[in-house]
Formats: structure tokens, C-alpha cells, sequence
């Protein structure tokens, strides 16, 4: 299905449902009680998390224990790489597809269209080359345009732990996910390339990046011995779909140190591993 051009005047007058997103890769800490706090702090309607090895009886209760907020498991059935709580009871938010590691679901909200999350995470660079990385994108975009073809629509975000930088060829090249930085060209929504149609992301990401950033300069730090080292990364990544770029505020895109009372960073400003995680949460809202 191709689209033409996206307008943001087409959108302006339609009424609108803000939904809130949150990632975290909380690298098998148990660390509840953080988990529970940063979601009501953000008010939080989508909690996806990676690498959780927390019951998921458990997080739901916790999480709905605020009389006001209550939270339904969605991830039943799917990757346990991945787990997903919704404010939205489980007709409103269903998985509709899972591959290894890639878990994609189905959001209905009361106001606004249906669009599609896929939340991911994907291998580290411990277990693969860069190149190795780079051809694995290809076969995520074969899976998320087998889902935009089965929902008849491509309302897409992906969002999770791309264990890739933004500027990685996995994450730019037309073949891979075609992820870039500005939302004019990105708005044209498709590129041919080699006589193939090749569907844009758009990658607020990139914003974020550097200390120049109002936040963290990424989201996860390695201090490597290497020749070349970056130091900060952004691993953990939010892209979307042109059809959602103005469904999308970017003041609401944050990688979160800190929630209120709650601090997930070091004096030195870097992940607090003991209290939290390697990485850092990421969140955005959408107006949908």
C-alpha cells in the first residue's frame, strides 16, 4: 500500500487520544517497586519492558495498585524477551504477532485510529558483527511490512532496544529499516531504490544524542578500551511511521535519569546499575 505525501493540516482538527509509551531494558533486575514508581511518576498507558524476569502477577498488581490506574497484561502468549502492560483492557491493546524477539500488537484507543507497536529487542553486539546486525534489520522489515500488509495499514511505531545506533547502517539503509533523522524527507514516505519502494522511518532519536541533548547523551554506557570508542549509545529507540509524525509531540521524547524523587543515574550522571539498569528508559506520547 503506498501513500502519498504527509499533510499536517490534515490532521490538525481531528480529535485526538494522547497515549503514553515507556521503554525499559531492565537487564533482569528486581526492581519492582522502580519499575512500578517511573510508570505511575510518567503516567504511563503502555509499559513495554525488556529482559524482565518479574512475575507478571506481580507487576500487574503493583501497578494497579493506585486506585486510579489499573493495568492489564497484554503480552500473553508472546515473546518472553518482551513484556507489555496497558492501561487499555486487552481488546483494545492484543498481540497479533511474535518472532524472536519482535512482538507486535494492535492498539485500538477509545478516541483516535488504531495503530500498530512492535516492541523489540534485538541481539547485542556481544553475539553479533555490525554486519551481521545490518542483515538482520532486513528480515525486521520484512516482518513489520508482513504486519502493516496484514492490519492494512502502516500506523507503525517500533520502539525497544535496537542494540544499534541511530547512524548504523542496520538503521538507515533502505534495505534495513530506512530510519532517518528529518521529518520533511521522511514525510515523502516512500524512496525507490533500485526500482524497489522502500517505506521511510522517521528517527527522533537523533535529537537526543550528545550532551548537548536535555537529557542523558544516550541511553546505555560502555567504557571500552578500544581504538574507537563512543562511550554513550543510544541502543534504545523509538521510530515512526510517517503517517504518525504529527500524531507525535517531540518535547514528550525523553531518555528519563530522573522521575521526580526517583534518580536512575549516578552521581557521574551514568546508569545506576545497582539501583536500576544498564540502560536507560526511554518514553514519548503520542496524540493519536
Amino acid at each position: 500500500m503506498e501513500c502519498g505525501p504527509v499533510d499536517a493540516k490534515d490532521r490538525s482538527a481531528e480529535p485526538t487520544a494522547p497515549v503514553t509509551f515507556l521503554f525499559w531494558n531492565i537487564h533482569k533486575k528486581m526492581i519492582l517497586d522502580t519499575v512500578v514508581q517511573l510508570a505511575h511518576n510518567e503516567a504511563v498507558d503502555v509499559l513495554i519492558l525488556a529482559e524482565s524476569i518479574i512475575s507478571t502477577a506481580e507487576m500487574v498488581a503493583a501497578l494497579s495498585s493506585s486506585q486510579a490506574r489499573h493495568y492489564y497484561y497484554a503480552g500473553a502468549g508472546v515473546s518472553d524477551h518482551i513484556q507489555v502492560y496497558t492501561r487499555f483492557p486487552t481488546r483494545l491493546c492484543r498481540p497479533i504477532w511474535d518472532e524472536g524477539g519482535l512482538s507486535a500488537y494492535g492498539l485500538s484507543p477509545p478516541v483516535g485510529q488504531d495503530i500498530v507497536f512492535i516492541a523489540a529487542h534485538l541481539s547485542s553486539k556481544l553475539h553479533q558483527t555490525d554486519d551481521e546486525q545490518a542483515l538482520a534489520c532486513s528480515r525486521l522489515r520484512e516482518f513489520i511490512d508482513r504486519v502493516e500488509q496484514e492490519q492494512g495499514h502502516h500506523r507503525t511505531v517500533l520502539i525497544g532496544d535496537l542494540n544499534m545506533d541511530p547512524f548504523e547502517s542496520g538503521l538507515t539503509g533502505s534495505e534495513g529499516l530506512h530510519a532517518i533523522m528529518d521529518r520533511q524527507i521522511a514525510g515523502r514516505n516512500i524512496r525507490r531504490v533500485k526500482g524497489l519502494n522502500r517505506h521511510f522511518f522517521y528517527n527522533p532519536m537523533w535529537s537526543l544524542l550528545g550532551d548537548l541533548s536535555p537529557g542523558p547523551p544516550g541511553t546505555y554506557y560502555y567504557p571500552g578500551s578500544g581504538i574507537v570508542e563512543l562511550f554513550w549509545h543510544t541502543f534504545d529507540q523509538v521510530l515512526l511511521r510517517p503517517e504518525l509524525i504529527y500524531s507525535f509531540r517531540p518535547e514528550t521524547l525523553r531518555v528519563i535519569d530522573k522521575s521526580q524523587q526517583l534518580r536512575l543515574v549516578t552521581a557521574k550522571g551514568r546508569p545506576d546499575k545497582n539501583h536500576g539498569s544498564d540502560h536507560l528508559p526511554i518514553s514519548l506520547t503520542l496524540h493519536l
